[in-house]
């Protein structure tokens, strides 16, 4: 995403029009308690789950804009906003449905930066109204990025599948004949904990640990350090541990294999990676 695009997003956000304002009949500020519904007509709740907006017909989508929407059955809820397949915001905070709206609280939010998200900051309460809700669908009143008014955008429920636990390869050929190099990237995953060993040839040149977990089509890293062989090509002893969350894409999961996005570089135009589960 382009940082023209990124500050345009930013300033919509930090003028409180991401998920609304002072608009005459999109969303208000949170007023009085949520729970008082007695004049208010009853209407259908919203199943939890994940769901992802549908912007294809307004022209925030030339952008290649989308947005993951996450309702937890306890009350909390994640928000993404993704670009060529890769995530540049994340809100996320409490949310409960009354009739017909959404209230959030306890909202913190930030932008990506240099591939990792940071420094949440607190967000005022909000409301947004709800509308056509099905098993799998509903509609919201929202602000949209790079449009300074608010739409009704419908969300449907997506299913993706989890990730298995277990070690995963991917090998990688760079060059030809004579430079011909090859790489191996081994991840392992078990009980929360993440790994990724990256050998070049038969020396290892890079490692990451980190905490993990899957949030819609993101797999998760934090509590991330790494390390990488010196100019030696030995592994040091000691890790650089960093503050802040990566969110990988994840694609097509099944019991063996999944694919992993790889982003865009000077050399590389971005690909999507096969990872296959290792023999035991």
């Amino acid at each position: 995403m382009s940082k023209r695009i990124l500050l345009a997003f930013s300033a919509l956000v930090a003028a409180g029009c991401f998920f609304g304002g002072q608009d005459e009949s999109s969303t208000e500020p949170v007023k009085g308690n949520p729970k008082s519904t007695d004049t208010l007509p009853k209407a259908r709740l919203i199943v939890p789950g994940m769901y992802v907006g549908d912007y294809a017909w307004i022209d925030s989508n030339k952008h290649g804009l989308e947005s993951e929407f996450i309702l937890d059955t306890n009350g909390t809820f994640s928000l993404f906003w993704i670009s060529a397949n890769e995530a540049v915001y994340d809100q996320h905070g409490r949310w409960v449905q009354r009739d017909s709206s959404f209230f959030f609280s306890g909202t913190t939010d930030t932008w990506v930066s240099s591939g990792v998200f940071s420094g949440f900051k607190d967000m005022e309460n909000d409301t947004n109204s709800v509308r056509n809700v099905t098993d799998s669908t509903f509609t919201r009143r929202e602000w949209t990025p790079l449009r300074q008014k608010p739409y009704w955008i419908t969300y449907k429920r997506k299913t993706v599948p989890k990730l298995r636990e277990g070690d995963y390869l991917l090998e990688k050929i760079y060059g030809e004949d004579s430079t011909k190099v090859t790489y191996k990237f081994e991840i392992k995953l078990d009980e929360g904990n993440f790994l990724l060993s990256v050998t070049q040839d038969t020396l290892m040149t890079f490692q990451a640990d980190a905490k993990y977990y899957q949030i819609g089509s993101f797999l998760a890293t934090d509590q991330n350090r790494q390390r990488e062989a010196d100019s030696a090509k030995l592994m040091p002893e000691t890790w650089n541990p960093y503050e802040g969350i990566l969110l990988k894409r994840l694609q097509t999961i099944n019991d063996t294999a999944f694919t992993l996005w790889n982003p865009p570089t000077f050399f590389d135009s971005g690909s999507w990676d096969s990872y296959g589960k290792k023999a035991k």
